[in-house]
């Protein structure tokens, strides 16, 4: 995720301004990018899950 953020961040810097036009993709992608700020972390539970199928530990 936070690879993702500084990509597209630098991407928008590159573009600037026009990247905030709605028909162009970079500002759907910054949007994509950033509401994924506001969902809680949830790689520890994958990790957890993953470890469990593997293991034969779900009930």
């Amino acid at each position: 995720m936070n690879q993702g953020l500084e990509v597209i961040d630098i991407a928008m810097r590159i573009v600037g301004a026009k990247s905030l036009e709605m028909d162009r993709p970079l500002q759907r992608y910054y949007r994509d990018m950033r509401a994924g700020l506001h969902n809680p972390p949830m790689e520890d539970m994958a990790y957890t899950n993953i470890a469990k199928s593997v293991l034969g530990l779900f009930e």
